[in-house]
């Protein structure tokens, strides 16, 4: 059998060893909140970076647009048929980059690299895509 003494000892061993384990926990579990807002806070940097840019792009998209209305309406030209759907297919993309503009700040980490990419190019490809039919009136 144990002794008093051997109970106690092994007693106060137990609550040393929790005692320093629980410390070693605490810390990490500092570390890991600090690492996860940091993680947020550079997520939100970059909805706020992306909106910003976007915002701007939006803007002049929407004149690049206003311009192509009143040069379509001063124009003799008629549009052709492949014209007229190009026209069609930018309105459905501006529309569709304006909806996910305002999802922005909706996007996890898991997605952001993902939606970005494509909000980007979706971007690019418009403009792109304006100008070509700008370019042909």
């Amino acid at each position: 059998m144990f002794s008093f003494k051997r109970f106690v000892s092994l007693f106060l061993m137990g609550c040393l060893i929790i005692a320093i384990s629980g410390c070693g926990n605490a810390e990490e579990k500092k570390k890991a909140a600090a690492e996860a807002q940091a993680a947020v806070e550079a997520l939100n940097k970059a909805h706020s970076d992306l909106l910003a840019k976007a915002n701007e792009e939006i803007s002049a998209i929407n004149k690049r647009v206003m311009d192509l209305n009143d040069k379509m309406k001063t124009t003799e030209k008629k549009l052709t048929e492949a014209q007229n759907k190009e026209i069609d297919d930018i309105e459905k993309l501006r529309a569709s980059v304006n909806q996910r503009m305002h999802e922005i700040k909706n996007i996890t980490s898991d997605d952001w690299e993902t939606f970005k990419a494509t909000f980007e190019k979706d971007i690019v490809d418009l403009k792109a895509r304006l100008d070509t039919i700008c370019n042909e009136l």
